[in-house]
């Protein structure tokens, strides 16, 4: 069965292809000619040095001060410069005291406290005066003669003291505070066989030099004179004096006097002895 339908077969020729194409191409660039397409600018960035800055918003500092911490500045500031001026002038004191005593032996200006040959430190005394009534058994211009007659009163039981004042020497045998009792032992030693006088006696009425061991026994023991108390005093108290004034050289007499006491003192010689070797150490 024969087809109805007709298939046309067309052949070009090659040179009218490629004037085609020639055309179409001619066409197109016309057409761009016309109408050009639209170049895009670049876009230009600001200078940076143009831009604007923004910055963080700062706490502004406070410049007003409180008066109270004016003060202390100022305060701490004064202070500190006068510790550098103090130092400052200690040190120009310190270096013109060094060119002034170069080879000289300094002696402290502060030290106003007196010493004596030994170099320990004494102190000057002047106890209140203390009146008593001292029974005389004699006085001598030398202390031969006295101690001669002290061993005549020894022998007859009657104790004595001799005493060196103004050049003289007395022997005492008694003491008592008022004249009525000085009496009754002038009295009583008169029964032994000695004569005597009563008279006033006026002890520790010189001022002297004293150590500190020494000023502090002469402190209790005049206290002891002042209330006729020397019965009182025990052994132990004694040993603790004598203790205090061992390698006192002027507290001897004193020594002596507490070492040799009268036990049994019926005519108050022990208070004769203690005045007799206070007066002797402020010598």
């Amino acid at each position: 069965m024969e087809s109805k339908k007709k298939i046309t077969i067309s052949f070009r020729n090659h040179e009218q292809k490629e004037q085609e194409t020639e055309l179409v191409k001619a066409e197109a660039e016309q057409a761009a000619a016309k109408h050009p397409k639209e170049k895009k600018e670049p876009i230009l960035l600001e200078d940076s040095s143009e831009q604007t800055v923004y910055k963080l918003p700062m706490k502004k500092k406070n410049n007003l001060q409180s008066p109270v911490k004016r003060i202390a500045v100022t305060a701490l500031t004064a202070l500190i410069i006068s510790f550098g001026l103090g130092f400052l002038l200690l040190r120009m004191f310190v270096t013109l005291t060094d060119e002034t005593t170069t080879g000289e032996d300094v002696v402290p200006a502060t030290s106003n406290t007196p010493v004596d040959e030994q170099g320990e430190v004494v102190q000057s005394v002047n106890p209140a005066a203390i009146d008593s009534y001292f029974i005389q058994a004699g006085v001598f211009t030398t202390e031969e003669k006295a101690l001669e007659w002290k061993m005549k009163l020894t022998s007859q039981s009657v104790s004595s003291v001799v005493w060196e004042r103004d050049g003289q020497f007395y022997l005492f045998a008694g003491s008592a505070p008022t004249k009525s009792e000085a009496d009754t032992l002038a009295v009583q030693l008169q029964g032994y066989g000695v004569e005597t006088y009563v008279k006033n006696w006026v002890v520790l009425k010189e001022e002297g030099s004293l150590s500190e061991e020494e000023a502090d026994v002469m402190n209790t023991l005049v206290t002891q004179l002042e209330q006729h108390t020397l019965s009182d005093m025990s052994a132990d108290e004694r040993e603790s004096l004598i203790t205090e004034l061992n390698g006192s050289a002027s507290g001897e007499p004193l020594i002596k006097s507490l070492q040799n006491w009268e036990n049994t003192d019926t005519f108050n010689l022990n208070w004769l002895k203690v005045a007799y070797g206070l007066e002797e150490m402020m010598k």
